[in-house]
Formats: C-alpha cells, sequence, structure tokens
C-alpha cells in the first residue's frame, strides 16, 4: 500500500450547465485530458486554482456543473453516465484522467474503466442526514468542519454557500429529494468499484478531514492494496480549497 505522506493563476469563467475547455497542450511529452466533478454542495469554481496549475502546463480539462438536486437519474451509474456522454468520442483511456471531490467520487467510479487513472479527492463514506438545519449559524459550524483552517471561508464564501444550502432546503420536494440521494450514495457499492478499479485509483485525503477520516481509507488501502494514498498535511475535507496547487502537482505526477 503506497502512502505519500507531503509536507496568480488564470480565473476560469463558466455559465450554468456549461464546460469550459482548457488549452490543448503537453505535461511531459504526453497530452493529457482531465475531468472534474465536484460533490453535492461543491461547484465548478471549487476547481479553478487546481485547474491553472494544469493549465499552465498545458493541460486540457473540462468541468462539469453538476446538478444532483434537479437533474433526472434514478441511480448515481445513471447520472455519471449522463455527464460522461459528451466525451465518448473525445477521450482515451491512456490519455484521460477523471478527478472526483466528496460525492462526485462515486461518480467517477462509476466512469472510472474509461479512464487512464482515478483520483479520488476525500471519497464520500457515509452521509449524517438527521435534522436539516435552517439556522445560518448552526450551518456556519458545520460547514467549518470541512476545513482544517476556517479562517479560508471568508465571510462572503460563507454567505455564499447559505445561499446554495437554503435553496437545497427551500421546498419539501427537495428535501425529499436530498434522502433519495443519501439512500443512492449510502447504498452505492463502493467496495465492488475500489476491488474493480484499484489498480487506477489515487486517494487523496487531508490529514485533518473531519468527514472522511485518514484511518478509514488506511483500511481500505489494505483491503485493496493496490490502491495508491496520498495524505496532505494540514487540510481538511475540502482538498480543493485548501491545498489546490499541491492536488495539482500529485495530478501532473500521476499523469507520468
Amino acid at each position: 500500500m503506497p502512502i505519500n505522506r507531503s509536507c496568480a493563476f488564470p480565473r476560469i469563467y463558466l455559465k450554468d450547465n456549461s464546460i469550459i475547455f482548457i488549452k490543448r497542450g503537453f505535461i511531459c511529452s504526453k497530452l493529457m485530458n482531465y475531468l472534474f466533478l465536484h460533490g453535492l454542495v461543491g461547484e465548478p469554481d471549487n476547481w479553478t486554482d487546481t485547474i491553472g496549475v494544469l493549465q499552465a502546463k498545458g493541460a486540457l480539462c473540462h468541468i462539469s456543473r453538476i446538478d444532483f438536486l434537479r437533474d433526472k437519474y434514478n441511480s448515481l451509474d445513471e447520472l455519471a453516465a449522463k455527464i460522461y456522454e459528451p466525451f465518448l468520442d473525445s477521450f482515451l483511456p491512456q490519455e484521460s484522467i477523471v478527478v472526483g471531490n466528496s460525492l462526485g467520487c462515486i461518480l467517477a467510479m462509476s466512469i472510472g474503466t474509461s479512464f487512464y487513472r482515478v483520483v479520488l479527492a476525500n471519497p464520500h463514506t457515509e452521509t449524517k442526514f438527521g435534522r436539516i438545519t435552517r439556522h445560518h449559524e448552526r450551518f456556519y459550524k458545520e460547514l467549518e468542519k470541512l476545513f482544517y483552517d476556517p479562517s479560508k471561508l471568508s465571510p462572503e464564501l460563507k454567505a455564499h454557500y447559505w445561499d446554495i444550502w437554503s435553496s437545497f432546503i427551500s421546498s419539501r420536494a427537495n428535501i425529499k429529494r436530498l434522502r433519495e440521494i443519501k439512500k443512492m450514495s449510502d447504498g452505492y457499492n463502493q467496495e465492488e468499484k475500489y476491488e474493480q478499479l484499484q489498480d487506477r485509483i489515487t486517494i487523496v485525503c487531508g490529514k485533518e478531514d473531519q468527514l472522511s477520516p485518514v484511518s478509514y481509507f488506511e483500511d481500505l488501502a489494505k483491503r485493496h492494496p493496490k490502491i495508491r494514498l496520498h495524505i496532505i498535511e494540514e487540510c481538511g475535507h475540502a482538498i480543493p480549497i485548501e491545498k489546490p496547487e499541491e492536488l495539482a502537482e500529485l495530478l501532473i505526477a500521476i499523469s507520468n
């Protein structure tokens, strides 16, 4: 089980439901495509700084805006297939890496056989879904648990994520859909995917992650010994926001 404990980019603008294609180029003489998949409360902008580093190296990156709540699907495999469909003719497995974060990791594993490498940044474990808070101060406390350094959460960023969460709980239909998504994710056979894809998978963990503890993935890597485990120091669950440059450097290394 290999374990690695690691010690002004161009802005990318996205429109709703759009995909931005970063310029084509070479990384160490090898063209590499990256497909980035965010989590339930995440969004494409979470990947901006990571992609900035890759762009400077000439990578071709694809970002999909995933509307977990409103897209029509009955399983996460079905959602993943819909996301990947536009790329069926443009991605070659030996030239492509899929990168998921949180719930996006399940989507990445679902289409993982079509990629050279599958990189999972703090994969989904089990959703703790009890009482849904409608109080912003309680929400902020939960939000801070995603970060090793809560100071990275500016008042503007907190307000932005509160707006996202408020839209999620704005109706009974939305809350019902959240519970359906929880059922899909908790019932997904991740162990089967880890076994099937273990020689392609790199799991990236924040050492201080309070949602997906490192110990869980250390045990998982023992069960599936070909999985690569990379642990980022001084980092929580929000790897693309807290350690975007280190994530990008790891992706470059994996591509080689």
